[in-house]
């Protein structure tokens, strides 16, 4: 008989066997009381004969001891000596490290009573749905309904997430002799998002509004609710009441990267849920998924279970980026890559066919001056199928990008719409320019009401480089890109490009949509403070809304912390924030390296969380657009792209499945 699946995630389903819940033991009627078991180890509330004790042995009671140790002795039994098939990948019991006692968790529906064990064990096995724990390190946890036990989980924990949020505490009361070890949040990556400040500053409010901190009064490692992130939820009891504390952990190490706390009562409780909430699919998307069963790819898993888009709570729009290097490799020709985006993202960006050189035409702007107009002359064949798309499905567009250095083409600042020809004077070319954004924005307007919700009026202007930057202009206004090629732009309007471009825009486009400035690196100290002063200026004139910054960003780098300072300086702004192309790739392309893929956008995701205004942050992030839908690109004849959240047959990736988690969990 396989062994059962206890604690399961509630969206386990659709999780293609990926989850933290731990394996059900088989509870018999002549287990089911403690009254009569003993034990071979002593272990109390935070306490064992193995371990130092976190409270002191007067603060146990008899009855809580023998409770306990009933408790111990009965886990075993119902382990090892019935033969429970967990007990295989458990190894060999070596001993207990430590026990607590936690009195108000909602477990299928009652209010139970938990004790839970933290055993040491040797030989034991490394689970595939939990591979980052140490696989000797076993949480044992009995749920108690009225003094009877009433059911049994044991799964692979980290019994250091435990001694270093217990440290943590300490540290906080500034006890002495604190092994700092487990001084742990001072890691770059994730000591930012609570910083040491912040942990004390909410130590002494409970501390001031509940007297003097008395002991560890409750304590549970659990991961039932969250594969991504390990937890530990502690309950200190003061003089004149109780606070709460979670701490949530990177996976696989100890380091605290967030701490959610605050005054506890019959309010808080602790949630477990043991048993999969089946998620009803609507009866579109099944028909979909009919029409689509003749396709060559298998598109069950992608149209099936939750949408991300519906599971952000609305906290900004969810984007994909609509590929395409030309009409007849553009994503709009991929029936399946189309309707997946609908299912999961309410937003889309054309990754080239919105851009200048896809736009403008030559061959008409020339024939317009043999006929005295001087406006030059736009074509939208590459973008018409996609809008129309947009507006038949509901989905929403960010338009990108009006005006860029590197794909606009030559002749468009030549006299005569020819290459060969020298540049033209700063008032042809302002011409030009207000002709083309208006001749744009009114079109996709008239034709596609509603669609674009936001433009990136200029992409990638800042260069603090002065071999590529002008470093007299107040923003080091972008001179070259490439291979030393120079930047149009600038050659023949100068710094004043950027304004210009957003004075026009602001002029033509519908009310509603915001105007962005797009950049990369924007979390690069010296360019941020160079975007930070031209958006600045800009805000003053009111002719921008929002910054864009581009997320082509590493496993390990930039730091949350690095980029949690970023979005908050840009927020100082008052400006709309949007993650307008994030992009994390791997290089070690192994079920591993997608994992810590995985890992990372969850970060990112629960990052942008409590930087939002939503989640209590200071940050408008209204947009979040992943820069693509699925690695290897159907379209393309070679796309070696490993970033995206689905993979080459469409399936979720790790990081799909993290990011619906975090989703569920924080937002």
């Amino acid at each position: 008989m396989k062994k059962k699946i206890l604690v399961i995630l509630t969206f386990l389903l659709v999780m293609i066997l990926v989850g933290c819940s731990g394996k059900k033991s088989s509870i018999t009627e002549e287990d089911g009381s403690l009254q009569g078991k003993d034990s071979d180890s002593t272990v109390m509330n935070g306490v064992s004969d193995d371990t130092t004790a976190d409270k002191d042995l007067s603060d146990v009671t008899n009855q809580t001891k023998d409770f306990i140790s009933s408790a111990d002795a009965l886990a075993y039994k119902m382990i090892f000596e019935d033969k429970n098939p967990i007990a295989n990948d458990m190894g060999t019991y070596v001993k207990t490290l430590d026990a607590y006692e936690f009195d108000n968790i909602q477990y299928n529906g009652k209010s139970v009573k938990a004790i839970q064990l933290f055993w040491q064990c040797e030989g034991g096995k490394t689970l595939d749905y939990a591979s980052w724990f140490n696989k000797e390190q076993w949480s044992v946890i009995l749920y108690y309904d009225n003094e009877e036990l009433y059911d049994l989980d044991a799964f692979p924990c980290e019994y250091s997430m435990v001694t270093s949020a217990l440290s943590t505490i300490k540290l906080m009361q500034k006890e002495e002799g604190v092994n700092l070890l487990y001084d742990v949040y001072f890691d770059d990556e994730y000591a930012s998002l609570v910083t040491k400040k912040e942990y004390t500053d909410k130590w002494k409010d409970y501390t001031m509004q509940l007297g003097n901190f008395l002991q560890v009064k409750d304590l549970f490692h659990h991961y039932y609710t969250s594969l991504t992130y390990p937890q530990v939820t502690i309950i200190l009891e003061f003089e004149k009441g109780d606070a709460y504390y979670t701490f949530y952990f990177n996976p696989g190490t100890i380091y605290i990267f967030n701490v959610e706390s605050g005054i506890y009562d019959d309010s808080f409780q602790l949630a477990i849920n043991s048993t999969p909430t089946e998620y009803i699919d609507e009866q579109y998307w099944l028909d979909e998924l009919d029409n689509f069963k003749d396709s060559n790819f298998d598109l069950t898993e992608a149209l099936t279970g939750p949408s991300l888009k519906d599971s952000n709570g609305d906290y900004f729009k969810l984007g994909a980026g609509i590929y395409g290097s030309a009409i007849n490799n553009c994503a709009i020709n991929s029936p399946e890559h189309m309707i997946v985006t609908k299912k999961h993202f309410n937003s889309v960006t054309m990754t080239n066919l919105m851009k200048p050189s896809y736009i403008l035409d030559q061959k008409q702007s020339i024939l317009n001056l043999s006929n005295n107009i001087k406006d030059p002359a736009l074509t939208f064949d590459t973008i018409d199928k996609t809008l129309q798309w947009c507006l038949d499905n509901g989905v929403q567009m960010r338009g990108h990008t009006l005006v860029w250095h590197a794909q606009t083409p030559d002749w468009f600042f030549k006299e005569g719409y020819k290459s060969e020809n020298p540049l033209v004077d700063q008032e042809t070319m302002k011409y030009r320019l207000e002709s083309y954004i208006q001749q744009y924005l009114t079109y996709v307007q008239e034709k596609y009401p509603g669609v674009i919700y936001c433009w990136d009026v200029v992409n990638e202007a800042v260069e603090p480089s002065e071999l590529m930057g002008d470093k007299d202009s107040f923003f080091f206004c972008r001179t070259k890109h490439g291979d030393n090629e120079p930047n149009l732009w600038y050659e023949v309007l100068g710094q004043d490009y950027v304004e210009l471009s957003f004075t026009y825009a602001r002029k033509y486009v519908a009310d509603g949509v915001s105007l962005i400035y797009n950049d990369y690196g924007t979390f690069d100290t010296k360019k941020l403070e160079n975007i930070y002063k031209l958006c600045d200026y800009l805000n003053q004139k009111g002719l921008i809304d929002g910054i864009g910054m581009q997320g082509y960003w590493g496993i390990s780098s930039p730091s949350l912390g690095t980029l949690k300072t970023a979005i908050n300086k840009y927020a100082e702004l008052g400006l709309e924030i949007q993650i307008t192309e994030l992009s994390i790739g791997v290089d070690n392309t192994t079920e591993e390296g997608y994992i810590e893929q995985g890992n990372r956008y969850a970060s990112i995701m629960r990052l942008l969380q409590t930087l939002d205004i939503d989640g209590g942050g200071t940050a408008n992030i209204t947009s979040v657009t992943f820069f693509g839908l699925m690695d290897g690109f159907m379209l393309y004849s070679n796309d070696t792209n490993t970033s995206r959240l689905f993979d080459k047959y469409l399936h979720k990736k790790p990081a799909f499945h993290n990011i619906m988690e975090t989703f569920n969990l924080f937002y």
